[in-house]
Protein backbone atom coordinates (compact mmCIF):
# COMPACT_ATOMS: atom_id res chain seq x y z
CA UNK A 1 0.00 0.00 0.00
CA UNK A 2 1.34 3.35 -1.02
CA UNK A 3 1.58 5.93 1.74
CA UNK A 4 1.16 9.60 1.13
CA UNK A 5 4.22 11.77 1.60
CA UNK A 6 2.41 13.77 4.26
CA UNK A 7 1.70 10.62 6.27
CA UNK A 8 5.37 9.66 6.19
CA UNK A 9 6.60 13.03 7.45
CA UNK A 10 3.73 14.21 9.64
CA UNK A 11 2.22 10.90 10.76
CA UNK A 12 3.00 11.00 14.47
CA UNK A 13 4.04 13.84 16.72
CA UNK A 14 7.63 12.59 17.28
CA UNK A 15 8.09 12.04 13.56
CA UNK A 16 6.81 15.54 12.79
CA UNK A 17 9.11 17.06 15.41
CA UNK A 18 12.09 15.15 13.97
CA UNK A 19 11.19 16.41 10.51
CA UNK A 20 10.94 19.96 11.85
CA UNK A 21 14.33 19.61 13.54
CA UNK A 22 15.86 18.29 10.31
CA UNK A 23 14.42 21.20 8.34
CA UNK A 24 15.72 23.61 10.98
CA UNK A 25 19.23 22.16 10.76
CA UNK A 26 19.13 22.27 6.96
CA UNK A 27 18.01 25.91 6.93
CA UNK A 28 20.69 26.78 9.50
CA UNK A 29 23.39 25.06 7.44
CA UNK A 30 22.34 26.75 4.21
CA UNK A 31 22.07 30.11 5.98
CA UNK A 32 25.58 29.67 7.39
CA UNK A 33 26.95 28.62 4.01
CA UNK A 34 25.40 31.55 2.12
CA UNK A 35 26.39 34.09 4.78
CA UNK A 36 25.33 37.52 3.51
CA UNK A 37 24.90 36.67 -0.17
CA UNK A 38 21.22 35.77 0.13
CA UNK A 39 18.99 36.20 3.16
CA UNK A 40 16.95 33.05 3.80
CA UNK A 41 15.78 34.00 7.27
CA UNK A 42 12.15 33.65 6.20
CA UNK A 43 12.65 29.87 5.85
CA UNK A 44 13.14 29.59 9.63
CA UNK A 45 9.36 30.00 9.81
CA UNK A 46 8.68 26.48 8.50
CA UNK A 47 10.22 24.55 11.42
CA UNK A 48 8.66 27.00 13.89
CA UNK A 49 5.29 26.34 12.26
CA UNK A 50 5.79 22.57 12.36
CA UNK A 51 6.83 22.59 16.03
CA UNK A 52 3.92 24.81 17.03
CA UNK A 53 1.36 22.92 14.95
CA UNK A 54 2.37 19.35 15.83
CA UNK A 55 3.93 20.05 19.24
CA UNK A 56 2.61 22.88 21.32
CA UNK A 57 3.28 26.55 22.07
CA UNK A 58 6.37 25.75 24.14
CA UNK A 59 7.99 23.78 21.30
CA UNK A 60 7.22 26.64 18.91
CA UNK A 61 8.69 29.15 21.33
CA UNK A 62 11.80 27.00 21.70
CA UNK A 63 12.31 26.94 17.93
CA UNK A 64 11.71 30.70 17.74
CA UNK A 65 14.39 31.35 20.35
CA UNK A 66 16.78 28.95 18.62
CA UNK A 67 16.21 30.74 15.31
CA UNK A 68 16.89 34.12 16.88
CA UNK A 69 20.07 32.85 18.53
CA UNK A 70 21.40 31.12 15.40
CA UNK A 71 20.50 33.86 12.92
CA UNK A 72 23.26 36.35 13.89
CA UNK A 73 25.91 33.59 14.05
CA UNK A 74 26.18 33.47 10.27
CA UNK A 75 27.31 37.09 10.00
Amino acid sequence: MKKKLSAIFWGTQPRALLTGAAIFMAVSAVDYYLRNEISIDVFYFLPIFIFTWRGNKRWGLLMSVASVILSPLDA
